[in-house]
């Protein structure tokens, strides 16, 4: 059986949130980005997209969209939030750590 256009678009969704699940765990648990995370994001960012000179990122296509969520995650990689990454140890959800914990 041949994957459509909408099974390939749904499998590379699910690698982009594969790649960028493993660079937040990454980041959380304060261990280098594994390299096949970020030759995946790049991989999946040379889509149709174009990129202004002043760096906004404009997408031409829903492949495109998708090459901009990498983007982000590339760029994410390489700068980091100044607030630490955290993971909830109830649900996995990602988030960034505000402040400490039980401080108003």
């Amino acid at each position: 059986m041949r994957m459509g256009w909408a099974g390939g678009l749904v499998v590379r969704a699910r690698s982009l949130r594969g790649l960028l699940w493993a660079l937040l765990d990454a980041q959380s648990a304060g261990h280098d980005v594994p390299r096949e995370v970020l030759t995946g994001l790049m991989d999946l960012a040379r889509e149709d997209v174009s990129v202004a000179a002043n760096g906004v990122v404009t997408p031409h296509s829903t492949e495109g969209a998708l090459a901009t969520i990498a983007l982000h995650g590339i760029k994410l990689a390489l700068s980091p939030p100044p607030q630490p990454v955290r993971t909830c140890d109830r649900c996995g959800w990602f988030f960034l750590a505000r402040a400490a914990a039980g401080a108003a």
